[in-house]
This record gives structure tokens, C-alpha cells and sequence, in this order.
């Protein structure tokens, strides 16, 4: 499993997790969330799926995805954010039928 927390808070979460017996506590970051928001993604799985693909494809590196029946969030690595977020709004918005 993974989880996201603020940077000045990364020491206690990794506290947190070891005595709770959690082995191979592993620190990324620092990261941002893009997510993708539509009712088509609650009845069309497929196209959740296209986002962590989409970006991927374009190089990108997807850390964590999380799906909400109306949302796909990706934690991505911060300096790659802002070409996510263009990248997922060209192909979600200006391309979309």
C-alpha cells in the first residue's frame, strides 16, 4: 500500500509506519497530484485506465494512481506536473468526442 503526506511530515509518517510493524518503508518526493474529473469514468473502467496510461506513455512517471468512481488522482514527481496536467487536459478535454 501506499500513502502521500506533506513533506514536513514525511519523519512521522515513517515513524508511524515502522511501529506498526511496516518493513520497506520506502520516501519518494517531492511529488503532485494531478487527477482527472468525469462521470465517464465510473461506467467506463477502460478509460480510467487510459490516464496513469497516457502518461506513462509520454515518459512521465506515475508513482501512485488512486480511482474514485468520478476521479483518477496520479501522484507524479513535482517537476513533471505541469506536463502532466497540460498532457491529461489535451487529451481528456481538447480531444475528447
Amino acid at each position: 500500500p501506499a500513502c502521500a503526506v506533506q513533506v514536513d511530515q514525511g519523519a512521522t509518517a515513517g515513524r508511524a509506519a515502522a511501529s506498526a510493524g511496516m518493513e520497506g518503508i520506502e520516501v519518494q518526493g517531492p511529488l503532485g497530484k494531478v487527477a482527472v474529473v468525469g462521470r465517464a469514468f465510473g461506467s467506463h473502467p477502460e478509460l480510467a485506465a487510459r490516464v496513469p496510461e497516457v502518461l506513462a506513455g509520454a515518459g512521465l512517471q506515475v508513482v501512485a494512481v488512486a480511482t474514485l468512481p468520478f476521479r483518477v488522482s496520479c501522484l507524479v514527481p513535482e517537476g513533471e506536473l505541469e506536463q502532466a496536467v497540460r498532457l491529461l487536459h489535451q487529451v481528456f478535454v481538447e480531444q475528447a468526442p
